[in-house]
């Protein structure tokens, strides 16, 4: 029963009342973009200028990254959301949270000069 009882206060104590933000290192090539990330057609984090993180809640949902630098075209990418591996952890927090890749590097384009 002790046991029990012991087990119950320590998964208590790991269960967050909010998910922990989730860090997406965001960068282009070349660097100085400003980024948006979008989730739900909504935005929820910047990264400008690049490179840079963002940090976000964790959702099932993919994140777009929309990225615009003066003298390049724009450039989209997309993070996927995914289910972390599952462990003790995640059990004790009540299962797993979506997570999202790391990382994203996008190459951006020279806009080409109008013909004169």
């Amino acid at each position: 029963m002790a046991a029990a009882i012991v087990l119950a206060a320590v998964a208590a104590g790991c269960s967050p009342d909010r998910p922990e933000k989730v860090e997406i290192f965001v960068a282009t090539v070349p660097p100085g973009a400003a980024c948006t990330l979008i989730r739900a057609g909504q935005p929820i984090a910047t990264v400008d200028p690049t490179p840079g993180i963002a940090l976000v809640l964790p959702g099932p949902e993919d994140i777009a990254v929309n990225c615009s630098r003066t003298g390049f075209a724009p450039a989209v990418a997309t993070v996927h959301s995914r289910k972390p591996e599952q462990s003790f952890g995640t059990l004790l927090r009540g299962g797993p949270n979506e997570t999202y890749d790391g990382s994203i590097t996008l190459p951006l384009t020279p806009r080409s000069a109008p013909w004169r």
